[in-house]
C-alpha cells in the first residue's frame, strides 16, 4: 500500500491552491486534502478562498465545505478526519496531497496532538466572561503577567489562543506550553512525507494579498457575508474570524466607508500572511522552503521535488 504523503503549505494568497491543482493535474493518482481551518466551512467560500476547481471537481477535494457556520471545530477534530482520510486514500491507491496554511493542523499531523488538560465549564465561562469584560488588550497584558512563556508565543490580537492559554493556566496553574509534546516524540503513521512550504518574496506576497481582497469583492463577497449575518447566532460562529469579515461587516453596518473596509481588510490579510511566514520558518524546520518572485518559478521546482520524492 502506498504510504507517501505530500504537504504544500504557505501563507495566505501565496498560490497554494493553484500549485496544488497543477500538481494534481500532473499526477493522476493524487487527491487533495484541506488543511485550512476556515475552508472546512461551507458558508463563506469567497471570503475564505475556496479552490476554484472545488465545485466542478469535488471528488478530488477532501475536507472542504464539510461544516455549517454553527458547528464548532478544533485541531483534534481535523486531525481525526485527516488521519482517516489519508488512510482511506492510501487504501485506494491514491497519494494524499495536504494543502493549507493552518500551521497547527500540519504540525499536529506530523507530530501528534498535545496532551492538553480538560477545562471545567466553570473556568471556561470565567475566562470567556473576563475576556468580554476587559477586552483583548487588557486580557493579553494579564496573560503576560500570569503566563509569560505562552504569551511570548501568541500574537496580541489572537484572541482564541489567548483564551485557550488562560483557561489552561487557570485550570492547572501551569503554562499551556508545558503540555506541548517535544518535537520528535510522536511518529506519525504517514512518516514518509515531503513538506513543501512556498513563500513569495515579501512585496509579491503583499501585492497578492491586496489583489485577492479586491477580487473577492468583485466576486460577490458582500452577498455571502450578508446571507451569513441573517442566520441565528452567526456572530458566535468561528467564521467571523475569517480575514476581512470584521471590516466588511462594518461597511455593511455603515460604520466605515468601502475604501476604509478594503484598506483594513488588506492590512489584516498582509499582517496575517507575515505571521504565517514567520510561523512556518520557526515551526516547520523539516519543510523544504521555496521562496520565489514569479509564480512560474515555483511550479517546476515543486514538481521536480515531488517527482524525486515519489521515485525514492
Amino acid at each position: 500500500m502506498n504510504s507517501k504523503l505530500i504537504i504544500i503549505s504557505g501563507p495566505t494568497a501565496s498560490g497554494k491552491s493553484r500549485l496544488a491543482q497543477e500538481v494534481f493535474d500532473y499526477f493522476s493518482d493524487f487527491s487533495i486534502v484541506n488543511a485550512d481551518s476556515m475552508q472546512v466551512y461551507k458558508d463563506l467560500p469567497i471570503l475564505t478562498a475556496h479552490p476554484d476547481d472545488l465545485y466542478t471537481n469535488s471528488s478530488n477535494y477532501n475536507l472542504y465545505s464539510i461544516l455549517s457556520y454553527d458547528q464548532s471545530f478544533s485541531v483534534s477534530n481535523w486531525f481525526k478526519l485527516a488521519e482517516d482520510k489519508i488512510k482511506s486514500l492510501w487504501a485506494s491507491g491514491k497519494t494524499p496531497l495536504i494543502v493549507g496554511g493552518t500551521g497547527l493542523y500540519i504540525k499536529t499531523l506530523l507530530y501528534g496532538l498535545s496532551d492538553l488538560p480538560c477545562i471545567s465549564l466553570k473556568i471556561r465561562n470565567q475566562v470567556n466572561n473576563l475576556f468580554a469584560e476587559i477586552g483583548v488588550d487588557k486580557f493579553y497584558k494579564l496573560l503576560q503577567l500570569k503566563d509569560p512563556i505562552s504569551s511570548a508565543r501568541i500574537h496580541n490580537n489572537d484572541s482564541y489562543r489567548m483564551i485557550r492559554a488562560m483557561e489552561v493556566f487557570e485550570q492547572t496553574g501551569k503554562s499551556i506550553v508545558s503540555f506541548y509534546k517535544p518535537r520528535g516524540s510522536y511518529k506519525a503513521n504517514f512518516y514518509n512525507y515531503l513538506h513543501i512550504n512556498i513563500s513569495p518574496l515579501r512585496q509579491v506576497l503583499y501585492e497578492s494579498c491586496n489583489k485577492r481582497f479586491l477580487e473577492m469583492i468583485a466576486c460577490g463577497v458582500f452577498d455571502e457575508i450578508s446571507a451569513l449575518r441573517t442566520k441565528p447566532n452567526s456572530d458566535k460562529s468561528l467564521l467571523v474570524k475569517a480575514l476581512g469579515y470584521s471590516s466588511l461587516s462594518d461597511y455593511l453596518d455603515k460604520k466605515i466607508s468601502l475604501e476604509e473596509a478594503i484598506d483594513k481588510g488588506q492590512i489584516q490579510t498582509r499582517q496575517y500572511a507575515k505571521r504565517q511566514v514567520t510561523w512556518f520558518k520557526n515551526q516547520a524546520p523539516e519543510a523544504t522552503m521555496l521562496e520565489f518572485e514569479n509564480y512560474n518559478e515555483i511550479n517546476s521546482k515543486a514538481l521536480s521535488l515531488i517527482k524525486r520524492f515519489l521515485g525514492s
